[in-house]
C-alpha cells in the first residue's frame, strides 16, 4: 500500500458531515472524527434528524457530543422532519 503524504490526507478531510443518532454505536463515530479532527484540522459537522422540535434525543444527542468531545471545535446541526 502507497502512503499518502498527510497534507494530501488533511485536504481530502478538510470538512466531514458524521449523521448522529442517541444510540451506543454512535462513540464509535465520534471516535472517529475526533480523530480526524487532532490529527487533520478536520472541521466537523454532526447531523442529527429529529422527529420533532420538541423531540428528547436532541438534548441526548447533544450531551453526548459535549462529554465525549471535549476540545474539539464542532458544530450540531438539527434537522426536523
Amino acid at each position: 500500500m502507497v502512503e499518502e503524504p498527510s497534507s494530501f490526507i488533511a485536504y481530502r478531510f478538510r470538512k466531514a458531515l458524521i449523521p448522529i443518532v442517541p444510540q451506543p454505536h454512535a462513540e464509535q463515530a465520534m471516535n472517529i472524527a475526533m480523530e480526524l479532527a487532532i490529527n487533520y484540522g478536520t472541521k466537523l459537522t454532526f447531523l442529527y434528524v429529529a422527529s420533532s422540535d420538541n423531540d428528547p434525543a436532541i438534548e441526548k444527542v447533544s450531551k453526548m457530543l459535549e462529554e465525549k468531545l471535549k476540545g474539539v471545535d464542532y458544530e450540531l446541526k438539527i434537522r426536523v422532519m
